[in-house]
């Protein structure tokens, strides 16, 4: 009988290093030192003056949805206390011009069952008419989330000659995509480039493969001079750029990117900002910095 019980305390205590072994590997382990990304402030600006004409004049948002997360699935090494993801479009406003909208949030269906806790109907509408009218249609990459509102949208017909999508956005098969119907996609002629590529003055598209195959990132230079990074989901939060962190193995398990993609950004970012303080940056899902936004007035509510 003592020898049950011998063999038994061995294998709960083999189950608990084994279990103590894996939540460090998938919750709390960081990574080594970050790859290379190039990520140069002259290079943009100069990509900025590429296109002739009007600059962007000011910069609107729409807080579409919220939900919550644990800040532990956010990155490495962090909390369990609840953090709060706002779900949001951005209106790039040309004076004199049709503006550009930038990410397209979701409908209310898609924001239900991905467990959202806030839709705010009014503004779908807003972003949803905003991008009936718009120059170009930009998502920074093809999850639902971000690209949801253009691929449920009814009147497709208008919007969808808007849009402005690269082929991996187009294809790419990967957990939580918005998917176009094909017949939809054959009419999308994609974008293809790489680097860098200005979108119109003072819009630059900026390839950052990594998160899914078809993210990038949005470079945005007002006429007054203002600057804006959108991150889209390299990062989350500001945190995640600060501490150059990533987000735990098991959600990047879940999401199926490429760490040392996104951790080589996350460093370029960091050092852009450390040398460019007044730049503004906003990550994907930080209600933090979007009420600091708003607050500070480097966004502006509502579309208009």
């Amino acid at each position: 009988m003592r020898a049950w019980l011998r063999i038994t305390l061995w294998i709960l205590a083999a189950i608990a290093v084994a279990a103590g072994v894996a939540y460090w590997w998938l919750i709390l382990a960081g990574d080594g030192e970050p790859g290379q990304f190039r990520l140069d402030i002259a290079e943009l600006r100069a990509a900025a003056n590429e296109v002739a004409g009007g600059k962007p004049v000011e910069v609107r948002v729409e807080h579409v949805a919220s939900g919550e997360m644990p800040l532990a699935f956010t990155r490495s090494a962090a909390g369990w206390e609840a953090s709060v993801f706002p779900f949001q479009s951005y209106q790039v406003v040309r004076d004199g011009r049709p503006s550009i909208i930038l990410e397209t949030a979701y409908d209310e269906e898609a924001a239900k069952q991905s467990g959202a806790t806030f839709f705010d109907r009014e503004a779908f509408g807003r972003v949803l008419s905003a991008m009936a009218q718009a120059e170009a249609i930009v998502v920074t990459h093809e999850h639902l989330d971000h690209m949801g509102g253009l691929v449920t949208a009814k009147d497709l017909d208008t919007i969808l000659p808007r849009a402005v999508l690269n082929k991996e956005q187009l294809t790419s098969d990967v957990p939580f995509a918005a998917k176009l119907p094909k017949e939809a996609q054959d009419r999308v002629k994609p974008l293809e480039y790489d680097g860098l590529h200005a979108l119109a003055p003072g819009v630059v598209l900026i390839k950052a493969r990594g998160h899914t195959p078809g993210s990038q990132m949005v470079y945005v230079q007002r006429a007054d001079g203002k600057e804006y990074l959108f991150l889209g989901d390299v990062s989350w939060k500001m945190a995640n750029i600060d501490l150059v962190r990533e987000r735990p193995r098991l959600a990047t398990y879940v999401i199926g990117e490429d760490r040392v993609a996104v951790l080589a950004q996350m460093a370029a970012i960091k050092a852009l900002k450390d040398a460019n303080p007044a730049l503004h940056i906003m990550p994907g899902h930080d209600m933090a910095v979007l009420d600091a936004a708003l607050k500070e007035g480097w966004l502006i509510k509502g579309f208009k």
